[in-house]
């Protein structure tokens, strides 16, 4: 938490209570969270705390690249630390997610890379399909 912390303030950022929350609820709770699912945990501790004021603090946060926003194609997006480098399996009929760390995805774009003279600074890949149970019609 520190490190995420000294990275808001190395960025020209106070280091308010909302943020500190936000960051935290975050770290401690399920991975890929709403913005509703986080204003609703937030407002245990806060009640007054507004959906706007989570919504404009995680602007913040994601371009500090301290937290990633992820779209599972489902109308919501979902909110996770950047704390590791890793890509998604999205199943489109449940929902289901699965974590994959890391890839090696400059190593694969190595030649277009080099041809381009094109410098990637970040990618984000989530991968679409159905997991095994919703391809099976009895769900084994």
């Amino acid at each position: 938490m520190n490190s995420f912390l000294q990275r808001l303030a190395a960025g020209g950022y106070r280091i308010t209570p909302q943020r500190r929350l936000i960051l935290e609820v975050l770290q401690q709770g399920a991975r890929h969270q709403t913005a509703e699912d986080i204003c609703a945990s937030l407002q245990q501790k806060e009640p007054n705390i507004s959906l706007g004021t989570v919504y404009r603090n995680l602007n913040i946060l994601i371009s500090l690249g301290l937290v990633t926003g992820v779209d599972f194609k489902d109308g919501r997006i979902r909110y996770e630390l950047n704390d590791s480098h890793h890509h998604h399996l999205v199943c489109l009929n449940c929902g289901n997610t699965v974590e994959f760390p890391g890839c090696n995805l400059e190593e694969t774009l190595g030649d277009i890379i080099g041809r381009t003279r094109f410098k990637i600074t970040g990618h984000i890949l989530e991968v679409f399909g159905y997991c095994r149970a919703c391809q099976e019609p009895d769900g084994r």
